[in-house]
């Protein structure tokens, strides 16, 4: 009885492939807004340069372009006004940038004028950008930037830290380092930080990867006994929450959750030759499960498809995810049916 509950309490999903237009190669999608706005790159050719795009709920593609002088971009995050952000050039010395679709793209600087090295990982509503920069010693640290106040550094006296995601109202979350610790971190648009723990003392860490309009954050701490790396929801009342692994698995990391507390990410599972990763939905009637076994069977694509991660899901259930049909490695939608 209960197996029959959870099994119609799961969505099932049909698959939309978001592909590469009408000259590329291959294709990812890293966010998605509320309107299914999806952003990530496109390559053109096979060990040729990516390039930030916007995928159409129509069906077309928008090209983002780079910062001058670059000959590369990824697109990492959108708003539901439809501001993307991201980051241009090359893998050591990329530069963040703000992509508006009426000014177009403006890079947001870095900590260290002398060495560009930012990315910009998510944007609020209010157009908040959170991500990463080295500071003059190299060191990487997390960064906020608004257009009135610029690229702020909110932990200058912790050690390596990160911003990983930002809800609409400007909630964010991501880590810093301390001795023998890394720390996940939920922080308000005021700037108040909430540590959110981990589940083992003999592996002190975690990271706060995204978060929903209700605080809650999803991420991956050490699991008490493997110590590889297990999903965690977390809220305020509740703490760390653990959402668990695969059958099989050892490992799973929670990378987005929407307003509902539905958390996509990656996980293993084995395969043949040990193991091998995929993309997980969880919720909590549900659980963490393959999104590979909640494809409607009538759909064209069911079971065509090699889901390797759950990158986004928005606030209408529809889960971004990357894959592999055949030799092709493209951006998919998976958009809920039920």
């Amino acid at each position: 009885m209960l197996a029959a509950t959870s099994a119609q309490a799961a969505p099932t999903y049909r698959i939309k492939d978001l592909g590469v237009g009408p000259d590329g190669y291959s294709s990812q999608g890293l966010a998605i807004n509320d309107q299914n706005v999806v952003v990530g790159w496109i390559q053109k050719e096979q060990y040729g340069a990516h390039i930030a795009v916007a995928f159409q709920p129509d069906g077309s593609i928008v090209t983002l372009g780079t910062l001058p002088g670059d000959t590369s971009s990824f697109a990492t995050g959108i708003n539901n006004a439809g501001q993307i952000v991201g980051y241009s050039g090359p893998s050591d010395s990329p530069g963040a940038f703000l992509y508006d679709p009426v000014t177009g793209m403006q890079a947001l600087g870095s900590f260290d004028p002398a060495h560009r090295y930012s990315m910009a990982a998510g944007i609020s509503d209010n157009g908040t950008v959170v991500g990463q920069s080295n500071t003059v010693d190299g060191v990487p640290h997390a960064f906020t930037w608004t257009a009135a106040t610029g690229m702020v550094d909110p932990f200058p006296k912790k050690g390596a830290a990160d911003a990983s995601g930002i809800n609409a109202s400007g909630q964010w979350v991501g880590h810093y380092d301390k001795t023998d610790a890394t720390i996940g971190v939920r922080v308000s648009a005021e700037g108040k930080v909430n540590q959110l723990g981990a589940f083992s003392p003999l592996a002190p860490y975690s990271y706060g990867k995204g978060i929903n309009s209700k605080g809650q954050v999803a991420g991956y701490s050490a699991d008490p006994d493997t110590l590889t790396s297990r999903a965690f929801l977390w809220d305020k009342k509740k703490g760390m929450i653990d959402i668990g692994v695969l059958p099989g698995g050892l490992y799973s990391n929670a990378l987005k959750v929407n307003d509902a507390g539905q958390v996509v990410g990656i996980a293993d599972k084995p395969a043949r030759r040990g193991s091998t990763n995929v993309a997980f939905y969880y919720d909590k009637k549900t659980g963490m499960v393959d999104v590979s076994t909640l494809i409607d069977p009538a759909d064209p694509l069911y079971g065509k498809v090699q889901f390797d991660a759950g990158q986004g899901i928005n606030n209408n259930g529809v889960i971004v995810t990357n894959g592999i049909q055949g030799e092709d490695y493209h951006a998919y939608l998976l958009i809920p049916v039920n």
